[in-house]
């Protein structure tokens, strides 16, 4: 009688588990993170990230969801089910307005896929101002009542040539005015002259004031802050 071999019977066992292991979807996304470098905090930084299946079974996907509002993610109807070898895309939106340094946001998959039911895709990056200011807000503090208009000088740069458009204050207490000696054209900088009359001021209950100077450049959009405060009447103690 000829012998079975002592290593078939392993050689089955295995081969009954992985004719009962259960068919699934594998879904995954070799593209993550996604690093955009440095980008101007003027703009919005887009990216499609391919998600792929791996599995054997079609995967479904219930939910997109970004970690902020500051990025949107969407994913086209028929991207919603992908069969098996196939691909569908998330395309996603990262508004960097008002933003500066490292980034890092995440947009979550959830899907039907038994091994990993949030799927991560991640944004990372440095968002860079390309326009300041310097001082980068401008002060009025400890002003009697009765003081006159003050005025401070502020400067504007960019690494670029550029060229200011318009300026606007918040309020009627402030002006803004291109000091003389201003290109008046491209330049790498700019001067302007902050002034602000006291009589026009509405503090608040502690002599306080807040506002802002709007600046419109080639270079794009910046915002300065105004504040300051009046003198008190013990001399500040």
């Amino acid at each position: 009688m000829p012998r079975i071999p002592a290593a078939l019977p392993l050689v089955c066992l295995f081969s009954l588990a992985a004719a009962a292991a259960p068919l699934s979807p594998r879904l995954v996304c070799e593209g993550t993170p996604f690093d955009f470098g440095e980008a101007p905090n003027t703009g919005k930084v887009e990216h499609d990230f391919l998600l792929r299946n791996e599995g054997e079974l079609s995967a479904e996907i219930s939910n997109v969801k970004s970690s902020c509002g500051c990025t949107v993610a969407t994913l086209s109807g028929e991207d919603r089910v992908i069969r098996p070898g196939g691909t569908g895309t998330v395309h996603v939106v990262f508004d960097l307005a008002g933003r500066t340094g490292p980034q890092n946001k995440v947009v979550t998959v959830e899907s039907n896929d038994p091994h990993r039911r949030s799927l991560a895709l991640q944004l990372v990056g440095t968002a860079v101002q390309p326009l300041t200011a310097s001082p980068p807000a401008v002060l009025f503090s400890s002003l009697p009542p009765d003081a006159g208009v003050q005025e401070k000088s502020l400067v504007l740069s960019a690494d670029k040539p550029f060229r200011v458009f318009t300026a606007e204050p918040a309020t009627a207490a402030f002006a803004l005015r291109r000091a003389e000696d201003d290109p008046d054209g491209e330049a790498l900088s700019h001067r302007w002259l902050v002034s602000f009359d006291p009589r026009e001021a509405e503090p608040d209950a502690a002599g306080r004031f807040r506002s802002a100077a709007e600046f419109a450049t080639s270079a794009g959009p910046l915002r300065v802050a105004i504040a300051g405060s009046f003198a008190q009447e013990d001399g500040g103690r």
